[in-house]
């Protein structure tokens, strides 16, 4: 699964089919997109997350005209983010899947700036975010400080249960999994 950063808002257009088409031109096999907002599921013979962003990143760049980052993670990596949910409650919760860990000044600093009730636990790669009052709200202190400003993508609690959901079940379906 590949999970793209910022496409499809503020003129960053990246059309499904048109991702859909660069993926199995790059030997990516059994290739859907789920929702607009970048969520490619596949299947590949390379076993690195790494070595599958290595792949798309300039692919990206090169066919859509932007750096487009890119958050891969295994069928089996996105079912543990949905099983390790540390809140009570799946409301008004997110994942921020990140594309390298955060260090741990970067978390003491993202702590430090949570405002409106807003809650981060830290999981390696990736963040659980709960705002109490909606992402529309700020959920970071004015000026906060950019030392946790880590490279990653966010999905809500329901796109991020649908993912591994549909990841889980291409990983069932054949050799490669989800990647």
């Amino acid at each position: 699964m590949a999970l793209l950063r910022a496409v499809n808002v503020g003129g960053r257009t990246v059309p499904m089919a048109d991702l859909r088409a660069l993926a199995e031109g790059l030997g990516l096999d059994d290739v859907s997109t789920y929702i607009a907002s970048g969520n490619l599921l596949f299947r590949s013979a390379h076993r690195s997350p790494a070595a599958v962003r290595t792949l798309l990143e300039p692919a990206l760049q090169e066919r859509f005209g932007f750096a487009v980052e890119t958050a891969v993670r295994s069928a089996a990596r996105l079912r543990e983010v949905v099983e390790g949910l540390p809140f009570d409650t799946t409301d008004q919760v997110s994942v921020s899947y990140l594309l390298e860990p955060m260090t741990a000044d970067g978390e003491a600093a993202l702590h430090e700036h949570l405002v409106n009730e807003a809650v981060a636990v830290v999981r390696g790669d990736h963040v659980y975010l709960r705002t109490p009052n909606g992402l529309g709200q700020p959920f970071l202190a004015r000026g906060h400080d950019k030392r946790f400003a880590a490279t990653g993508t966010s999905r809500n609690w329901r796109t991020a249960a649908a993912l591994a959901d549909l990841a889980a079940g291409r990983h069932r379906a054949g050799p490669g999994g989800a990647r």
